[in-house]
């Protein structure tokens, strides 16, 4: 079978994107995976998979990124794309079995059906987050997204844990008009696939699977034979400080703090001393990720005067770090996270450290609560009502975390949750099964799939 690959050309999207592709090569599978050209250089060949370049107008990865801005981008691209999948069609002994694309890549739904391909979604978020945005046209008329109270809680939605109206998807609360074409464009695909695990969310499985077929394949990480790539083949624009793997080793076991916000997370140049001055204050070991443009200034610009020198002995602070080692080292013992669904996922998976939760974009104020209130595997900072957080609260949390009972309850949690993973790609275990299911629907579903003349 031979897979176009279609991701939205952000980090955590390709990424996950292209470890469902890996996984699928393993099984047999070969791809053609679509990148626009500001990413293609960072991407290493892989045995199985093709990678082919589509021109764009812009890059998602400009410091002043915006969704709106990103899905602009991602529908210039759609004559390129048009034109590869033709040749695809025309020239390919193996033909195109079906389009596998990103969620927030709407126009892929027009263009399957033009040429006549299967389309499956690929939805780099958690199950939780779709169930939300299919069940988003009753919230509307029960005046529970526009205008309401941000704190009221809402419990009306299946197999969905009561949230208040500010945990909400951004693209429900944001994006109305996107939101609505998304959930017109999962009516019409042949089955949305998930990096997740269904003994995680078997609720909103449930509740999706009344609209459409689902496929949660993963984590990826766990599945057999899966191999991670080296750093330098991942896709993006940091490169990888590894020297902070040789500076864990000197420290004591689940010691640090790992600070990270993921690659789009921006954040005020006073909170970033806010933050700073609580890490500071806490008293423990960390690493801190400060990407160069988290808050559009130099690092010099942001920290508080001297906050380098008086914590050199227990803080180093570095542009990107290798995560997966990172969080996989015995140094580590806990993770400060924006709540991004990759990074949770890693860190379940290599890790079980307990997580100290601080959302910025997206969904990650619902992944916060599914991982507070739910599987009680973090934490969440204390916010203001506009979203400050204090030192006091930063230095408080760490320690909470770090030192107290409930940083050994929360990592109890975590590692519960890795035996389900691990159980889901055992022989006959779930993700295993959907796997082999997403397989054959794909050649159920592919036969006679022929060029447009």
């Amino acid at each position: 079978m031979h897979i176009v690959v279609l991701p939205l050309p952000l980090q955590g999207h390709v990424n996950i994107c292209l470890a469902i592709a890996k996984m699928l090569v393993s099984q047999g599978c070969s791809f053609t995976f679509v990148l626009t050209q500001d990413l293609a250089g960072n991407v290493a060949q892989h045995q199985g998979i093709h990678f082919a370049t589509v021109a764009s107008h812009g890059s998602c990865f400009a410091d002043s990124f915006d969704h709106s801005s990103c899905l602009s981008i991602m529908k210039s691209i759609r004559p390129g794309f048009e034109e590869l999948l033709q040749k695809l069609l025309l020239s390919s002994e193996a033909g195109v079995s079906c389009i596998m694309a990103d969620s927030y890549v709407t126009w892929s739904r027009e263009v399957a059906a033009q040429f006549g391909v299967p389309r499956y979604v690929l939805y780099v978020s958690n199950a939780h987050t779709l169930a939300i945005a299919l069940h988003v046209p009753s919230l509307v008329s029960q005046g529970l997204v526009h205008g309401g109270d941000p704190g009221i809680l809402i419990d009306c939605i299946p197999g969905v844990l009561p949230l208040r109206a500010r945990d909400l998807p951004q693209s429900v609360r944001l994006m109305p008009e996107f939101n609505k074409e998304m959930v017109k464009d999962m009516h019409k695909a042949a089955g949305a696939i998930f990096n997740t695990v269904e003994g995680w969310e078997s609720n909103p499985l449930k509740t999706i699977k009344e609209t459409l077929p689902v496929y949660p394949v993963g984590p990826s990480l766990l599945a057999p034979g899966f191999v991670e790539s080296p750093s330098k083949e991942k896709p993006g624009v940091w490169a990888e400080d590894r020297s902070c793997l040789a500076w864990l080793d000197t420290l004591p076991p689940s010691s640090v703090l790992y600070v990270s916000f993921g690659s789009l997370a921006t954040m005020s140049i006073d909170q970033m001393r806010e933050l700073a001055e609580g890490l500071e204050a806490s008293g423990q070991p960390f690493l801190w990720v400060v990407r160069s443009n988290i808050a559009n200034s130099s690092v010099d610009d942001v920290l508080p005067q001297d906050f380098g020198e008086r914590t050199r002995d227990r803080g180093l602070i570095i542009r990107w770090a290798p995560q997966l080692e990172v969080l996989a080292h015995a140094a580590v013992g806990g993770f400060l996270t924006h709540c991004g669904w990759n990074s949770i996922v890693e860190n379940l998976c290599k890790a079980c450290v307990p997580m100290l939760c601080w959302p910025h974009l997206g969904e990650q104020r619902l992944n916060a609560r599914l991982l507070v209130d739910e599987w009680k595997a973090g934490i969440e900072l204390v916010q203001d009502d506009d979203g400050w957080v204090k030192k006091e609260a930063v230095a408080k949390a760490v320690k909470e975390l770090m030192r107290g009972e409930v940083g050994e309850c929360l990592r109890d949690n975590a590692l519960r949750l890795k035996e389900t993973a691990c159980l889901a790609w055992q022989e006959g275990g779930s993700s295993c099964r959907y796997l082999q299911s997403l397989i054959q629907d794909i050649k159920n579903l592919s036969t006679g799939v022929k060029a447009i003349d």
